[in-house]
Order: C-alpha cells, then sequence, then structure tokens
C-alpha cells in the first residue's frame, strides 16, 4: 500500500501528464486487463480490489472514453455484411428484441438492441449508433427514459427513423401502432357476445394521452348506444404504471365489487390479480385489450386481442427499409401512420356463459 500511495502522489504532482489506464493499473498494482474491467464494473473481482482501483481513478482524475467504452459494449460478432441494413432498436427493455431479431432475419435485416439509459447523453447515443454503421431506428416508446429536450437533442438526421405506439408525443416520426379504441371494441364485442352482464374494465394511464382517451371513447359509446338489455359496464384508471403492479385501490375495486368479467389493458394484469386472490376464472372471467399468444408457464392464457407483435414490427421494418433505401433521414414534415387491426387470441380466462 505505501508504494501504492507513492506512485499516486507522484502523478498528483504531475499536472500536465496525460493520465492512461496504464497509469492506474500501475498505481494500484494490478494488471491493465483488470483495471479496465473494473472500471467498467464487470463482475469477478474482489470488493478490496474493486475499491483500491477506482480510489486511484478518483484521486487521479481519470475518466473513462465512455464513447469507446459504448462502442465495445455493442460490438457484434464478426463483421455485417457489407450489403445488409443494420437497424437499431433503441427501447428501454430489451423483452421484445428477439422478435425484433427474428423478423429482421427473415427480411435479410441486422437487429441490434441499444439500451436509451446506457447514454449519458443523446450526443453520445448518436455517435455510437452511428460509428457502429446503424441506417435506420425503430423507436418503442414504452417507459422511454429520455426527456422532450433528450429527444430533441439527439442527432435525427444521420438516420432513418420509424416509431412504434404514439408515445413520445414531441417526437413526429413515421408511426406503426394498434388502434386502442378498435383494440377496445372487439374486447367488448367478444365479452358481450359470450353472455357476460356484470362487466368492469380497468385502464391506464399510459404515455399516450390519444390512446387513452380511445380506449374511453369505445367504452362510453356501448355504455351510451350499444349495451344489450341488462348488461352494465363500469371503469376505472388504475394510478400504477406497470400491469405487473396493481395498486391497492385497485385490487380492492376488483375484489369487492360484483363482477362477472374484468377487461383489462394489458395481458400481464393476471399475475398481480392472481397474487391477491382474484381466481380466474373460476371466481371471474378476464379478457385483454392487448393479450400475447404466447403461453406462459402456470398461467393461464389470457384471452384478448393479439398484440400481433411480429406484424408490428414487420410493418415497421417495411417502412424503414424504404426509407433507408432511398435515402430518407431525420423527422418527416408529414409523418405518416400505419395501424394494426386487431386479431383474437383464444385463451382460457374468458369462457362461454351458461
Amino acid at each position: 500500500m505505501g508504494q501504492c500511495t507513492q506512485n499516486v502522489s507522484d502523478y498528483m504532482n504531475t499536472p500536465t501528464k496525460k493520465i492512461t489506464l496504464s497509469d492506474i493499473a500501475k498505481a494500484a498494482g494490478v494488471s491493465t486487463c483488470t483495471a479496465s474491467k473494473i472500471l467498467r464494473d464487470q463482475a469477478g473481482y474482489t470488493e478490496a480490489t474493486r475499491t483500491q482501483v477506482k480510489s486511484v481513478a478518483a484521486r487521479l482524475g481519470y475518466q473513462l472514453n465512455e464513447v469507446a467504452s459504448l462502442l465495445a459494449k455493442h460490438r457484434t460478432v464478426g463483421k455485417s455484411e457489407a450489403n445488409k441494413l443494420v437497424v437499431g432498436f433503441l427501447d428501454a427493455s430489451q423483452h421484445s428484441f428477439a422478435i425484433l431479431q427474428r423478423v429482421c432475419e427473415g427480411m435479410g435485416l441486422e437487429a441490434r438492441y441499444y439500451n436509451p439509459s446506457d447514454f449519458s447523453s443523446p450526443e453520445l447515443a448518436a455517435r455510437v449508433l452511428y460509428h457502429q454503421g446503424v441506417h435506420g431506428i425503430i423507436i418503442s416508446p414504452h417507459r422511454f427514459p429520455w426527456s422532450e429536450k433528450w429527444q430533441q437533442e439527439f442527432d435525427w438526421s444521420r438516420f432513418s427513423v420509424v416509431k412504434i405506439s404514439r408515445g413520445l408525443p414531441a417526437l413526429p416520426v413515421h408511426l406503426v401502432r394498434h388502434s386502442p379504441f378498435d383494440y377496445m371494441r372487439k374486447t367488448l364485442d367478444v365479452v358481450i357476445d359470450r353472455g357476460y352482464k356484470k362487466i368492469a374494465v380497468l385502464m391506464e394511464r399510459s404515455a399516450s394521452q390519444q390512446d387513452n382517451e380511445a380506449r374511453l371513447g369505445a367504452v362510453l359509446v356501448y355504455q351510451h348506444n350499444k349495451l344489450p338489455a341488462g348488461v352494465t359496464l363500469r371503469w376505472l384508471v388504475t394510478e400504477a404504471d406497470n400491469p405487473n403492479v396493481l395498486d391497492e385501490r385497485t385490487i380492492h375495486w376488483i375484489k369487492n365489487d360484483p363482477t362477472d368479467a374484468l377487461i383489462t389493458y394489458h395481458w400481464a394484469c393476471i399475475y398481480p390479480l392472481l397474487q391477491a386472490g382474484v381466481f380466474i376464472p373460476n371466481r371471474l372471467a378476464m379478457a385483454a385489450v392487448l393479450a400475447d399468444s404466447e403461453k406462459i408457464p402456470d398461467t393461464p392464457l389470457v384471452s384478448g386481442c393479439d398484440t400481433n407483435r411480429s406484424e408490428l414490427y414487420q410493418r415497421a421494418l417495411r417502412i424503414l427499409q424504404e426509407l433507408i433505401l432511398h435515402g430518407v433521414k431525420g423527422l418527416p414534415l408529414n409523418p405518416t401512420e400505419s395501424v394494426i387491426e386487431p386479431a383474437w387470441v383464444e385463451g382460457e380466462t374468458l369462457p362461454w356463459r351458461k
């Protein structure tokens, strides 16, 4: 430790010297490889070694080359084919990337995932994607962490851009989305047709106020004009912003008010309902405005309108491919919208009433 302290002192007394990773490694008494991995928060080292390296780096004023670090993090195995278009998927969650990747492979495109939270600035994000050879970007706006200011500061002029869903209203780009009005209307049609009389609708406060209003509009149309005799319809807007977690007020509303069938905004609402002791479909039938045909182990397959992500991504990628091939980049003056029509997923949660 005495030798290390002396080395640090020596470097601090030489203000004109540019501190390198090798300097940090030498002063901390570790290899350059070890210093590099620790400063990039990679696993496999003791806490004492981590503390030693980071302490030395802090005292010497060493700063990582963030661009180089992120380029290394997002590097791909091998090189892209010279004629293959590269699509960057800018999304806060990697959950849907596997589907996008499969669709890209079928279209002869290369897909790369980028988490917007990885970047300390929009300028840095644009530089990394550009140097990675990304031609076009698919944006998934759900839970997107960038402020409107950051969205505007990203250099969109370097890329062709399409977004899926109406989130990020301050970002006017070509859009592919579901129809929230048609999806809600289709779900209500099926639930009423199957003989349910007391229907509750759980809606969210989503990132898109337009989508919220469209779903509510479909409910109001039914309530005032289309409800068959003997059918009642009521709704609640949940305070939760995550379908996997419902607030106590919502759970109480569902458990204590008499309801035959519950329509939720997303199929994942089934998890907090089951955890709260709501037995589906024995105690309560359920349908989702956005359902998924993929079966989840140990969970009933939720009936509802298919998210149809493959079709969503195919349509978005076809538009993006055309933009790239015609050299159209940046934010368009007149962004277009393409709407996915609802298709039904027949699950286990909405049996026919006898």
